[in-house]
């Protein structure tokens, strides 16, 4: 993980430090990393059962669709990488 600071000389490569971001942030992440494909399982999930009455075929079509989603997630990373910025809090010697 890099952290862009403003004197980079105050830290060393394996350096233990302590990163923060905000609490908006670990909701935020949250949202993105489980509520958001939830959504889009149960969605497909019931839709693909109710169109074909085949509850397998509905759970792989189900799982199958998030397939996308963590594509999207991945071709999205940099963008999301400028949203969640976090800092050094302080440093251990």
């Amino acid at each position: 993980m890099q952290i862009p600071c403003a004197d980079s000389s105050l830290y060393r490569v394996g350096q233990e430090v302590t990163i923060v971001g905000s609490i908006g942030l670990g909701l935020r992440a949250t949202l993105w990393a489980y509520v958001v494909p939830l959504v889009v399982l149960m969605v497909v999930l019931v839709a693909v059962s109710w169109w074909t009455e085949d509850e397998g075929l509905a759970a792989l079509v189900a799982l199958a669709s998030l397939i996308p989603y963590y594509i999207g997630l991945y071709l999205l990373r940099d963008r999301l990488q400028r949203t969640f910025t976090f800092r050094i809090k302080n440093a251990k010697p």
